[in-house]
């Protein structure tokens, strides 16, 4: 979060003290704030970010429709990268957590796709 703040501030949206100040501007700048938010987590996909939500959608932000002229690829963004970082974390009733990183989820899919 501190990083995100300090791309902001260093792109000229004002200071961001406290969370309080990122949350204010976030709600009055909804669209530069989502925006630079895709960008900076490095969400891949195709079209344009603009506008936020559908034309016609609830009244609150829950039941609107975000980003309705931008498609992304859901596996294409999580096999990215084959590093170490989790990537997924599945829980069952018979036993424990199990977590897969990247690098082995990249790794069972070219073996799924491959069969």
């Amino acid at each position: 979060m501190t990083r995100f703040i300090r791309v902001l501030e260093a792109r000229g949206y004002g200071s961001f003290a406290t969370y309080d100040d990122l949350h204010g501007w976030s709600v009055a700048h909804a669209q530069t704030f989502w925006t630079e938010l895709v960008e900076f987590v490095g969400i891949h996909g195709e079209g344009s970010l603009v506008p936020l939500w559908g034309s016609g959608d609830g009244p609150t932000p829950l039941a609107k429709r975000w980003f309705p002229s931008f498609k992304i690829n859901f596996a294409e963004n999580l096999l990215e990268s084959a590093d170490d970082s989790t990537a997924i974390i599945a829980w069952s009733e018979g036993r424990l957590a199990r977590k897969v990183t990247r690098a082995e989820l990249k790794d069972l899919s070219l073996s799924l796709a491959q069969y």
